[in-house]
């Protein structure tokens, strides 16, 4: 059995009368696939409920407390409980054994909400003399219409690769997902995600034939024993160079964290840069929006992870 797993976000439904809906396309993938959904923060219970009120017949059925799980075939809908702000959460997807390597396949979400309109009807005609025999028509009535709309959507592809090209994806996942949750605050909406994320993470890694046990945190996710691991010389003046030019792009990662920024210089040339700190990314942005000159320096043998940043001002 293969499984694939992807965190999530959706908004909570504003009414719990009216509830919005996730729509999952599940594309090519085999019909005797199973899916879960986990959302720490929703009872599993309420969405099934919901959705016993508003379809005749579903194949949605609760796992435990905050998951639910079902047949990945076709289309499935799931109503989403009333709440404040957004949800996330964390899909899983078990394959069967007979899958092929490098085949592909692309699950899409939508979030539907119901919208409304009322449709006024035109002014009456001014009054005419009727005869005797003519009765009054009664005035139009406003008509209202309903419909489904995209709130938001997103979709993922997962491609099948051999076992033995598994492992290593999977190790350096597993040391990036020990190293966010040890940075994670208790309060947040991730934490328990991260932490099933991680769960399912070790049985990928035991199943590739890896040790998770053996793998310690890491922000960059460095495995050990995978590889030379850089070693930067003491920082001397002819070790370093620096990169002038103007942000061109902001980057976040899957938990909407900033991880870095890209910068194109007069030539025209695209350097990537990486980054975690909130001050950071406020300066990054910063001169983002204003269009302003920035100079990075970096170290020779990590290119990539800025010494200093620097604002400049030309007249």
């Amino acid at each position: 059995m293969t499984t694939l797993t992807h965190p999530f976000e959706i908004q909570a439904s504003d009414s719990a009368d009216t509830p919005d809906q996730m729509m999952l396309t599940w594309g090519n993938i085999p019909s005797d696939s199973v899916a879960s959904i986990y959302l720490p923060t929703v009872a599993a219970s309420d969405i099934i409920s919901l959705a016993n009120k508003l379809y005749v017949k579903h194949r949605l059925t609760a796992t435990d407390a905050n998951t639910i799980h079902g047949p990945a075939g076709n289309v499935t809908f799931v109503p989403i409980p009333g709440g404040q702000g957004r949800y996330a959460g964390l899909l899983s997807v078990n394959l069967p054994d007979l899958v092929k390597p490098a085949s592909s396949y692309t699950v899409g979400v939508r979030q539907l909400t119901q919208a409304s309109a009322t449709i006024q009807p035109p002014p009456p005609p001014p009054p005419q003399p009727r005869t005797f025999s003519e009765s009054a028509k009664a005035a139009p009535e406003p008509t209202t219409f309903s419909w489904l709309e995209t709130r938001g959507a997103f979709q993922y592809t997962f491609t099948i690769k051999p076992r033995d090209q598994l492992l290593y994806p999977e190790q350096r996942l597993l040391a990036w997902l020990q190293w966010r949750i040890g940075v994670t605050p208790p309060t947040s909406r991730w934490l328990p995600v991260l932490r099933r994320y991680l769960n399912l993470t070790k049985i990928r890694v035991i199943n590739f034939g890896g040790d998770p046990n053996k793998i310690p945190p890491s922000q960059t996710g460095n495995v050990p024993g995978t590889g030379p691991e850089p070693i930067c010389p003491p920082v001397k003046a002819d070790k370093e160079f620096e990169v002038i030019g103007k942000v061109v792009a902001i980057h976040y990662d899957r938990f909407g964290d900033f991880s870095g920024f890209t910068i194109c210089n007069e030539e025209g040339s695209n350097h990537s840069f990486r980054g975690r700190e909130h001050t950071v990314e406020e300066l990054v942005r910063r001169a983002w929006i204003e269009r302003t000159v920035v100079r990075v320096l970096v170290e020779e043998c990590d290119p990539h992870w800025p010494i200093t940043i620097n604002l400049l001002r030309y007249h």
